[in-house]
């Protein structure tokens, strides 16, 4: 008796049994009470080492698709997409993170066809000007004559570097 007065308390922790029969993934043993609990013991040196030589089971949440626009980056691309995110950072931010999303991959994609038409020499103003119409759609609460102008300013603005494209 004197031997476990001297000792300090020794506090370990008291979980649940494990639903379903499912076993803890701790790699520490367990052993279960009177109570029902379950506590765990100390680990063993071989479980340590089973441990540390085992591979993580899960696997990290596989990255967002990156589209080809970004990897396929040229410096006419770059330009396109200068010219349709001008003045949209406010309502880009305003954005919830899954619209964000969204309304980034578009642009991105109608960046892409934008890039594609200027150099092959085949831009149409009036499709760039209908497919940025129905892009800025997607910002919630704006103006409808806000967004047809803005979208116009925007169609100017890239047919004016189709035409310095094919002149170089």
């Amino acid at each position: 008796m004197d031997d476990i007065s001297k000792k300090p308390a020794e506090i370990r922790p008291v979980l649940r049994k494990p639903e379903h029969g499912r076993q803890p993934e701790s790699g520490f043993e367990s052993e279960s009470t009177m109570e029902g609990a379950v506590v765990e013991n100390e680990p063993t040196e071989e479980s340590i080492n089973e441990s540390i030589n085992q591979t993580p089971t899960t696997q990290p949440a596989s990255p967002v698709a990156i589209p080809t626009a970004d990897r396929n980056r040229d410096t006419l691309l770059i330009e396109v997409e200068q010219k349709l995110e001008d003045n949209l950072w406010d309502s880009y931010r305003a954005m919830p993170p899954d619209l964000r999303l969204k309304f980034k991959i578009e642009g991105e994609r109608i960046a892409q066809v934008i890039r594609e038409g200027i150099a092959t020499g085949r831009l149409v103003a009036h499709s760039i000007l209908t497919m940025i119409v129905e892009w800025l759609g997607m910002i919630p609460g704006v103006n409808r004559w806000f967004l047809i102008q803005e979208a116009k300013i925007k169609t100017d603005a890239l047919v004016k570097l189709g035409r310095n494209h094919s002149q170089k």
